[in-house]
Formats: C-alpha cells, sequence, structure tokens
C-alpha cells in the first residue's frame, strides 16, 4: 500500500515554503493553490491517519504537510506560539507563518468550490 504522494509528480507541494521577500496576493493565492492540490491528495488517501502521525513526531512537525495538516497547525496542536521573535529565525516559526499567510487563501478557494464538485480545482496548481 502506498501513498497518494508517493508516486506524485510533485514532491515539493508536500513542503511549501513562503517565497521570500515582499511578494503580492497572486504568489500567496498561487501558493494556497499549491497546498490545496497536497491536502485534497492527502485527503482522499489511503494512508492519512498514519501520515499524520508521522508529522506529529519531533523530526516532522515543523516542516511539511502530513496527513493533509500544515506544520503550523500541527504545531498549535501542541501548544506552540508563534511569535515575532521566531518568526522567520525558525523551521517552526516560519512554518506557523506560512499557515498564517496563507490560511485565506485556503479558506477563498474552498469556498469558491464549495457548491461545485466538493474539492478545489488545482488544475492551474499542477
Amino acid at each position: 500500500m502506498t501513498s497518494n504522494c508517493a508516486d506524485d509528480a510533485m514532491p515539493d507541494y508536500w513542503f511549501p515554503e513562503l517565497p521570500k521577500g515582499n511578494v503580492g496576493p497572486a504568489r500567496h493565492r498561487a501558493l494556497a493553490l499549491t497546498i490545496a492540490y497536497a491536502i485534497d491528495k492527502c485527503n482522499s488517501c489511503q494512508m492519512k491517519q498514519g501520515c499524520y502521525e508521522m508529522g506529529m513526531q519531533p523530526n516532522n512537525i515543523e516542516h511539511g504537510i502530513w496527513g493533509g495538516v500544515l506544520a503550523g497547525e500541527r504545531l498549535r496542536s501542541v501548544g506552540a506560539v508563534l511569535t515575532d521573535l521566531n518568526r522567520y529565525a525558525t523551521p517552526a516559526g516560519r512554518a506557523m507563518n506560512l499557515e498564517k499567510v496563507i490560511k485565506p487563501y485556503l479558506e477563498e478557494l474552498y469556498e469558491e468550490t464549495a457548491n461545485n464538485s466538493g474539492g478545489v480545482d488545482t488544475a492551474v496548481a499542477v
């Protein structure tokens, strides 16, 4: 049994990072599309729960999408707090900042497609 991401042509989608520098909403929306693509793949994967559990391990919790959950969400679930001090200086800070910046774009994407097929149209992302 293999996971949906194991054979995917775009493995980097499971390890998103905010672009460096001052970028606008178009770049954030494009990043949100890639994240939505990965999360949709996770949500239909038979390995989702085991993957999430692997993502909660200390060596994985600060990085990537595991079991359809962003690193920032996983960190918050164990009590991590984003401060201005660690926002860019640590992997955990960067992961939590990514989730904070991208979340409104993800919500917008899912809202736009809620009345369609039930998933995000990620054709642009691939």
